[in-house]
């Protein structure tokens, strides 16, 4: 009787080894495959087997893919089909001939630089779910001249929008509470920069070098400003800021503002601006 139940649980042991060996197999065949969608091969990677979710990548190389880019919202492989909802790490790097790119309405997020120095991009849409946009991730892309920022998107990575420098009349949702460091270092054709009222912190260099900056408002939220956040930015005419205790700052938060600018503070928080780092420079 022992011998028989030894000879049994060996077959269950088995049974379950081969199992988890095929579901081992079966994840890892899915999770790198290469799909086809409107005439353009896709790399997919599975992010999330049990809800078929991937994240893909352009197979074609740079000096092939030019103009119009359409990013499927599916793409099928082996009878299974694979929701789009990322756009990978690198994944458009260098690709210096697309000039327009067409987002699937699936899509979540935009990895670190997934667009970086695609200096022909003219146009992308920004589809609703759109939460996350990555590191670089459009950084150097100097004919982009619009990007809508949906209420959608909550996080923005550093230098995500660095050297975009046709970018302009960018508006801020109410979902931003933190402008990450250098987010949009060097974008000359900004005018104005207007916070909405839930962003606490300005991070370092984030409007640094934005040449064409005349006016900067923010609102009562504001805590910090970090290191050279608006530094090199000689056009700025005129700042904003409504908070009750002044932001803190960095002796080069402000580096080469005009100082004889008209500064507005709340009339009872003057005295304290007026010796604070950073803002005592101004004529509050």
């Amino acid at each position: 009787m022992t011998t028989k139940i030894k000879f049994s649980g060996m077959f269950v042991l088995l049974a379950v080894m081969l199992s988890a060996c095929n579901w081992y197999n079966s994840f890892h065949h899915t999770n790198g495959f290469t799909a086809s969608a409107d005439s353009t091969d896709w790399r997919c990677e599975v992010v999330l087997p049990a809800m078929h979710y991937v994240r893909i990548f352009p197979v074609a190389s740079p000096d092939s893919l030019t103009g119009m880019v359409v990013i499927p919202s599916t793409v099928h492989y082996d009878g299974e089909i694979y929701v789009v909802t990322q756009i990978g790490a690198n994944a458009f790097q260098n690709y210096t001939g697309i000039t327009t790119v067409v987002l699937p309405s699936t899509l979540t997020t935009i990895e670190n630089n997934a667009f970086r120095n695609c200096t022909g991009l003219t146009q992308i849409n920004t589809p609703q779910p759109l939460s996350t946009i990555g590191d670089y991730a459009f950084e150097g892309c100097g004919q982009l001249a619009a990007f809508s920022l949906n209420a959608s998107i909550s996080s923005l990575g550093t230098g995500c929008f660095k050297n975009c420098t046709s970018l302009s009349g960018l508006q801020f949702p109410s979902t931003f509470s933190i402008i990450p460091d250098e987010a949009f270092y060097g974008c000359s054709s900004l005018t104005t920069v207007q916070l909405p009222p839930t962003t606490t912190a300005v991070g370092a260099k984030a409007f640094c070098r934005c040449t064409g900056l005349t006016s900067v408002e923010m609102d009562h939220s504001v805590q910090s400003i970090g290191d050279s956040a608006f530094a090199h930015c000689p056009a700025i005419t005129s700042i904003k800021c409504l908070t009750a205790t002044p932001p803190a700052c960095q002796p080069a938060t402000f580096a080469q503002v005009p100082t004889a600018i008209p500064v507005t503070v709340p009339m009872a928080s003057v005295g304290s601006y007026q010796t604070a780092q950073g803002w005592n420079k101004f004529s509050v």
